[in-house]
């Protein structure tokens, strides 16, 4: 997006998240994910899915729903830290299947 590459990426500033876990790379706020992960951090794949099947996610169930970079940043005036939504992706309790979690996440709001 926009807002991250006109400002030069510094110690305490990402450009994507989770640094793509180091399956993809990271163009303009967005993992582009090497072939058989998905999700905004590259984090899912066919294994961690076959995981949660066998083993749900412990409670309280968060799924994450994906917004596309230039919408992270419409967050008005709240103000949270940017590796909350981050530790939320990579947390035990982060549910792939909406249908089966209790609450939900909308990664952004950066500071």
């Amino acid at each position: 997006d926009r807002w991250r590459h006109s400002r030069a990426v510094g110690d305490g500033m990402k450009g994507c998240p989770n640094n793509c876990l180091g399956r993809g790379s990271c163009s303009y706020g967005f993992c582009h994910c090497k072939r058989g992960f998905w999700g905004l951090d590259c984090g899912i794949s066919l294994a961690s899915i076959a995981a949660s099947e066998l083993r749900p996610a412990p409670r309280p169930r968060i799924h994450v729903y994906e917004l596309p970079p230039a919408l992270r940043r419409a967050c008005g005036g709240w103000r949270l830290p940017e590796d909350l939504g981050d530790r939320v992706l990579i947390s035990p309790q982060l549910e792939p299947r909406a249908e089966r979690a209790e609450l939900f996440w909308l990664y952004g709001c950066p500071h």
